[in-house]
């Protein structure tokens, strides 16, 4: 008897995993599918919707000069092209808080090593790739949404929701693994059939590999592109790798192209000085292959948060699998930015980049965990096991095969510990008017979501329960009517990536300040609804106007610490801060 009872213990416990990573896939598969048209939405109609406001501007404002219309133009571009714009600010002050680590040398707290740990990563990178890292995520995913209308949100979201909510209804319980919710399953069918030549293409790279370490991610993405049945033994590390591979492939190069077509667009036209304009100009030709590879090393970010494996890590993943799929297919990935001479005829001079000489090194009592400057490893087009070398430091003590995969093995679980997540429900609570077809877990999982936290049976079914207890109209947590307001509890707000005043500074920083408009024109412009308001610069550029209109020259220091002019003087500090 005992012996029946642990094994449906561990029958259950196995459903519960297949069933959490099958949920991971779903929403990585939806978020790819929803990125996907509001990028194909948002270039599509930038440049009439830019021409647009530039001829509202030309007949209510026809005294305008030729400078401040340009940069109300910029300004418009930032606004709608505000996550792109915000994540190419973000990196360059992610840049200088690790040259300020790294300067700093020895005596660096806990808290200031972990930082630079994660920084490391991040400096590995460029813009195109960071992008692309950082797409996905849930506060770049809601900026995207809010630089649309509620409308074309709207009508872009029931484009995808209609058919996997057919899928949902019409789908065989016989033919589900166990624990795979209705919903998850339908996603993933969704997502495959829609990309039929997906599965053909992960077919035709299978027979083309010659090893496990490029066979394996092909195996997983195969499997997840069938509703779960890499799920047979789950595993985050593989849906990652599983998932990565997806992203590496040719049928997504359009998914890659899009949102470097968004970056483009920052780049031409929203403002950038001048000399980092060059630079990720001189990107562009490899900027889809780039965002590609920083989609793949976004496949392994929940591993990297969840404390799994650290973010150099996961970049080294994500960029094994990228170069090791693109590399077996002939196609131009990460080799072509390596040969990149992005500081060739830009007149970079010596020492105010990435020229180390003369800064002091970390100093560290334990040699072999001494932080220095990341190097790209010459390695890196070549795959990697998570079980050999320094990294990826992957916490398991033996790496699942893909024959244990394959044929339903034992494996050693790669995952975070239990206590990872938060386990008891938080005190303040909300009203929330039920609307059809709600169900309380789907309710719970979306805020743990949104919340950055993974999925987890045992988490989500804890919340239902709270629920429960909050609202006494529901006596079954399985029932909820359509406008019932209930309370839910007020989920976790995640940390920001970055500080808001960092990243203020970095947006004016990267940005050459225009000839901005008179406190006056701009109140004008607000009263007939053609000032960006939007734009994450306005408050900047808005106290620029005011100083300048009270001196009859342009301030040769900032006006206040978010506001930086653009001179000559400052190009080498710069250069030293941001790359540029």
């Amino acid at each position: 008897m005992a012996t029946e009872n642990s094994k449906k213990s561990e029958k259950d416990e196995l459903s519960k995993l297949r069933g959490k990573h099958a949920a991971t896939a779903a929403k990585t598969f939806l978020r790819i599918l929803q990125i996907e048209e509001y990028n194909k939405h948002r270039n599509d109609n930038f440049d009439a919707s830019l021409k647009k406001y530039e001829s509202e501007l030309a007949q209510k404002f026809s005294d305008l000069t030729e400078s401040r219309k340009k940069g109300l133009l910029e300004s418009f571009t930032r606004s709608y092209y505000k996550p792109e714009f915000n994540l190419i600010a973000e990196y360059q002050a992610k840049q200088e808080q690790w040259t300020a680590l790294k300067e700093k040398g020895g005596g660096l707290s806990a808290a200031e090593k972990k930082a630079f740990s994660e920084l490391n990563a991040i400096v590995e990178m460029n813009e195109y790739e960071y992008v692309g890292a950082r797409i996905m995520d849930n506060d770049v995913f809601a900026q995207m949404k809010d630089s649309m209308s509620p409308e074309d949100v709207r009508v872009i979201n029931k484009k995808i929701n209609d058919p996997i909510k057919e899928l949902q209804n019409n789908l065989d319980e016989s033919m589900m693994p166990n624990g795979v919710q209705r919903r998850h399953a339908a996603t993933i069918e969704y997502f495959s059939s829609s990309k039929p030549e997906l599965k053909a293409e992960i077919e035709a790279l299978k027979r083309n590999v010659k090893t496990d370490e490029g066979m394996e991610p092909l195996k997983q993405a195969s499997a997840l592109l069938r509703a779960g049945l890499v799920l047979q033994n789950p595993s985050g590390y593989f849906v990652s790798k599983g998932i990565a591979a997806i992203m590496s492939t040719k049928t997504m190069q359009p998914f890659a192209k899009g949102i470097k077509s968004a970056v483009d667009n920052v780049v031409e036209r929203s403002g950038l000085k001048e000399r980092l304009k060059q630079r990720l100009s001189k990107m562009s030709p490899v900027g889809g292959a780039l965002v590609a590879g920083g989609l793949a090393v976004a496949a392994f970010g929940t591993l990297a948060v969840t404390g799994v494996i650290d973010p150099s890590a996961a970049l080294d993943m994500g960029l094994n699998v990228y170069n090791y799929l693109t590399d077996a297919d002939g196609l131009d990935g990460f080799a072509n930015s390596e040969n990149l001479d992005l500081d060739a005829e830009m007149d970079i001079e010596p020492g105010s980049e990435n020229n180390d000489a003369g800064k002091p090194a970390l100093e560290e009592s334990n040699a072999s965990d001494k932080p220095d400057a990341p190097q790209k490893d010459a390695s890196a087009s070549a795959p990697s096991s998570p079980s050999t070398g320094d990294t990826p430091k992957v916490v398991t003590t033996e790496t699942p095969s893909v024959e244990d995969v394959v044929a339903g093995a034992e494996l050693p679980a790669v995952e975070p510990p239990e206590d990872s997540s938060p386990t008891e429900a938080p005190g303040a609570s909300e009203s929330y008017t039920v609307r059809y077809g709600d169900t309380l877990s789907e309710l719970v999982e979306r805020r743990l979501d949104m919340a950055g936290i993974p999925y987890n049976y045992s988490l989500i079914d804890s919340y239902v329960d709270e629920i429960v207890s909050m609202n006494e109209q529901i006596t079954d947590p399985d029932v909820l009517n359509r406008g019932w307001e209930i309370d839910i509890m007020t989920f976790p707000t995640p940390e920001p990536t970055i500080s808001d005043a960092s990243l203020k500074a970095a947006q004016a920083a990267v940005t050459a300040m225009p000839d901005v408009c008179s406190p006056d024109v701009i109140n004008a412009l607000k009263d007939a609804d053609l000032y960006p308001s939007s734009d994450p610069l306005s408050p900047t550029l808005t106290a620029y106007a005011q100083h300048a209109s009270m001196n009859s020259e342009v301030p040769s220091v900032n006006v206040d610490p978010t506001c930086v002019v653009d001179e000559p003087e400052k190009e080498v500090a710069e250069r030293k801060l941001y790359r540029i």
